[in-house]
Parts: structure tokens; C-alpha cells; sequence
């Protein structure tokens, strides 16, 4: 702090996330007497509201904060029902690299490829993805599964593999994977599913989308604010199996341009970072 404290004044002080820097940042702001914005991603909220002292110390730093700015209009939505009261909100959700994950070619019924990319956690639901599968693949003998990414649950989901014998029609990816794996895999599935109980914004799936990927996506938390019945179908978490069925069903209805049209008008680049700089300006022109 003491170092931080000789550097030259900034504008203002951009925090991502207020539970572990938030107090320095707070104290810095008011040495320099500039306004300081935060950019909130925690979820699941509890996480923070569901533990008083942390809770206590939240609260105090963004009702100092000059803007606060919660990934999703879910997370802005816990935030205040947590009896926070900020001086004021924006919901920019996050940026998506549009012109990185640039609209797929191959037409979305080419590969027959049902693809989870994600951390192997329960509330992800990688495990939950193979069994919906494994109940399904009778009746769509010609689509396999592919599930990229690594957790504590990449044991069961290795074991359920092979009991049940499903070397043929699934593939499984230990590994964590590069932007660049992630893009190809992207442009080689016809679908993703991403059937997380709760995410503060959800990028995977929103990067998927920039490709024009449609989305297996949960009726919950910060995906609402990009997902529709034009780039999804929105679920349950916990009733996958019907989600498979009706994206299969509907594969033909998605069009690939659409739904990579409201990531690019909403979060890509050159959007995003135009509204972020008229908020940042009207802080350091309004302190």
C-alpha cells in the first residue's frame, strides 16, 4: 500500500471483483481523491452474502464505489436483495472476442457432434451431460458426445465411460483446453451443452455463440441476458435429456448468422468497449 500510495495519481481505479482487493482499492481512491468503478463477477452470490463478515466488508466498499458493474442482471439483482446499496449500477456483462471466435462455416448439421466444454465441477454439469446422453443415444445413433475439460469429476465421468461401454459414441477430453482447441471444437460441434445451475455471465457459452453455435443453456442466472429461442434451449439444469432431444429436433430451424448477432451487437469488442468508455469517462467528468 505504501508503494502503491508514491505512484503517479490515476483518472480512476477500475476493481475486478470486491471481496479481496476491495478494502486497498477503497483506501487508495480516497489518498488520491479519485472516483474508483468495480466490475463484480462472484457467483454464486452467496458465496458472499451468506457470510456476515464478508458480507460487512462488501457492503462498506461498493456503496463507497462511484459505479458499481455486476456481469449480469441476474448477480446485479442478488447484490442489492443482499442489502447493498450502491451509489449507482451498470450491467455491461462481459466482452467477447467476436472477431477470435468468428462465424463457423460447416453448415451446423455436418459433424453430428454434442459438445460440453467446461470445468468437471457438479454445478457444471459435464456428469449430468453423459447421462443425459447415455439415455438418448439409442434413438440418435448417428450424433457422439464430446466432453473437454478437467475437475473432480473427471474419475466418474472416465469410469461411466467405460462400464458402460461407451468408447464408440463419446469422447472425453482430460485436458484444459486453449482458446484456439476451443474455437475448433466449436466450429466441429453442432451444439453445445452448457447446463450450469448458476454462472455470473458464462462466457463459454457466449463465445460458442459467437461462432454461431446454438446452446443447450440453463433458464437461470446471467446466460438469460443473452439466450433466446433464436441461439437456444433454455433448460432445467437437472432435465438435460429433454434439452438434447429438442435442440436435435430443431437443429434445422437455427440460423447461424442470428445467433451470432446478438453477441456481436451486445458484447463484442468495439460495442462493449464503447459503452464501458462512456461510463468511465462520466466518472472522471462527474467526480
Amino acid at each position: 500500500m505504501n508503494f502503491a500510495k508514491k505512484l503517479p495519481k490515476p483518472d480512476l481505479i477500475h476493481l475486478h471483483g470486491t471481496a479481496q482487493r476491495g478494502k486497498w482499492v477503497a483506501e487508495l481512491a480516497a489518498h488520491w481523491n479519485v472516483p474508483f468503478a468495480i466490475t463484480e463477477h462472484t457467483g454464486p452470490w452467496s458465496a458472499i452474502s451468506a457470510r456476515p463478515a464478508i458480507l460487512k466488508r462488501v457492503k462498506g466498499i461498493m456503496e463507497k464505489a462511484d459505479l458499481v458493474m455486476p456481469v449480469s442482471t441476474h448477480l446485479e439483482k442478488e447484490i442489492l436483495e443482499s442489502g447493498i446499496k450502491p451509489k449507482r449500477t451498470v450491467v455491461l456483462g462481459n466482452p467477447v472476442d467476436t472477431d477470435f471466435f468468428a462465424l463457423r462455416k460447416k453448415p451446423l448439421t455436418v459433424t453430428k457432434r454434442i459438445l460440453f466444454v467446461g470445468r468437471l465441477d457438479p454445478f457444471k454439469g459435464g456428469f449430468r451431460t453423459l447421462k443425459a446422453f447415455d439415455q438418448i443415444k439409442h434413438d440418435f445413433p448417428e450424433y457422439r458426445l464430446t466432453i473437454a475439460g478437467d475437475g473432480i469429476e473427471a474419475d466418474a465421468i472416465a469410469d461411466f465411460i467405460e462400464t458402460n461401454q461407451l468408447d464408440s459414441c463419446v469422447e472425453f477430453l482430460q485436458k484444459q483446453l486453449s482458446r484456439e482447441e476451443m474455437r475448433d471444437l466449436f466450429h466441429e460441434s453442432t451444439f453445445l451443452v452448457f447446463p450450469s445451475e448458476f454462472e455470473s455471465f458464462g462466457l463459454v457459452a457466449a463465445e460458442a455463440m459467437a461462432t454461431g453455435l446454438p446452446v443447450v443453456i440453463t433458464d437461470r442466472t446471467g446466460p438469460l441476458d443473452y439466450s433466446s429461442r433464436q441461439n437456444s434451449i433454455q433448460i432445467n439444469p437437472f432435465q438435460i435429456e429433454a434439452g438434447l432431444r429438442l435442440c436435435i429436433d430443431r437443429i434445422t430451424d437455427f440460423d447461424q448468422e442470428q445467433i451470432r448477432l446478438i453477441l456481436l451487437e451486445r458484447y463484442g469488442f468495439s460495442t462493449w468497449s464503447k459503452r464501458i468508455s462512456e461510463n468511465m469517462r462520466a466518472l472522471c467528468d462527474n467526480p
